[in-house]
């Protein structure tokens, strides 16, 4: 009797453990709840390609397949690949993500894979491994995401032969088409806040990289021409000096350049970033608020170690203006300083007959 009242209450509290399981199961693995809670971290709206494949052993394992559009149009993938992990223990949730094609902001990142561990009392993100492709070029990042009320984002990471050019044409935010600049940037810093990330951001970025100036037949013909009317318009002597640094010592020449870049209440400021060919040297001193969208930096020309010419530049990343300085001086008069990137988009030609109708 003892035996069978010892089987029964055996039996009925087995019974209530695996109801107990089971019902915790379903409310910690439900699938709904799931991406819910991920709709809400990520301000999107996940839809399911096809039905999750739920795995219990030897582990717990979701997999997703689903497409992810932001609320705000900020990023959107058609294909997206999630997996959550948790062992039968006190580990952290792994995580792995891969897409063939994630945009941001129209910005297409190819080949995107992400992997790490979620925190469930810290509501901490260990990222292992970010990395992607853009265009020719790639990215390799790491570190942690507090998902708690601090929002801190702590990176770290490296840069390999991004195209800046193909990047600010598909963010839509400028269309270089003179110049091409390729960049790369080892063990570059990154810390910023979730809520405001332009305006809390801190890095320090070393960068490295070459660049590319591109000059038609016409204009070297110009250059050479415009020479010869210096006597004649002395004022356009340092202009004559600065189209000359840049068609006769980086025309169709690639430069390297080599820098510091350091981020900071929205700011992208360098004191000594320098672009090199052969004997002309740029160096480029100042700041672009990321914010404001504004320009504040100098230019400085030099050959064989002697400064040649100053150039201030100023405006947005759009449509700058690069003013030359004549004795160290920016005017407001309009007939004293010379936008060098108006000339370029007009035409050496057209200041030429120009001048060749004023001295008439």
């Amino acid at each position: 009797m003892k035996i069978i009242k010892f089987l029964f209450f055996f039996l009925f509290f087995l019974i209530l453990i695996s109801v107990i399981i089971i019902y915790n199961l379903n409310q910690t693995y439900n699938i709904k709840k799931i991406i819910n809670d991920l709709e809400k971290d990520l301000n999107a709206k996940i839809i399911l390609n096809e039905e999750p494949d739920w795995i219990f052993l030897p582990k717990i394992q979701l997999d997703i397949k689903s497409k992810i559009e932001n609320n705000l149009n900020i990023y959107s993938s058609k294909e997206m690949n999630i997996s959550f992990t948790q062992s039968y223990n006190f580990s952290p949730l792994n995580f792995n993500i891969d897409s063939n094609s994630f945009f941001i902001n129209g910005l297409e990142i190819k080949s995107l894979e992400a992997y790490g561990n979620y925190i469930y009392n810290d509501k901490k993100i260990i990222l292992k491994s970010l990395t992607g492709k853009v265009g020719e070029g790639k990215f390799f990042l790491n570190g942690n995401i507090d998902n708690s009320e601090l929002k801190k984002i702590d990176i770290i990471g490296d840069l390999k032969n991004l195209h800046l050019n193909q990047i600010l044409r598909q963010l839509n935010l400028a269309n270089w088409k003179r110049i091409e600049i390729k960049l790369t940037s080892n063990q570059f810093k990154l810390t910023t806040n979730a809520n405001n990330i332009l305006q809390t951001a801190e890095a320090s970025v070393p960068i490295n990289g070459s660049m590319y100036f591109a000059v038609t037949e016409e204009e070297r013909f110009g250059i050479a021409f415009l020479r010869l009317l210096i006597e004649k318009t002395p004022n356009l002597n340092n202009l004559s000096k600065s189209l000359s640094q840049i068609i006769d010592g980086f025309d169709g020449k690639p430069a390297l350049f080599k820098g510091d870049l350091n981020i900071k209440n929205g700011l992208i400021q360098t004191d000594n970033l320098n672009v090199k060919n052969q004997n002309n040297r740029i160096d480029i001193k100042g700041s672009y608020d990321m914010i404001s969208d504004l320009f504040d930096i100098k230019i400085l020309f030099f050959e064989s170690d002697n400064l040649v010419v100053e150039a201030i530049v100023l405006g947005n990343i759009e449509n700058p203006s690069i003013q030359i300085v004549n004795e160290n001086v920016i005017s407001n008069n309009k007939d004293e300083n010379i936008d060098l990137k108006k000339v370029f988009d007009e035409g050496i030609q057209s200041l030429i007959d120009k001048l060749l109708g004023i001295s008439e």
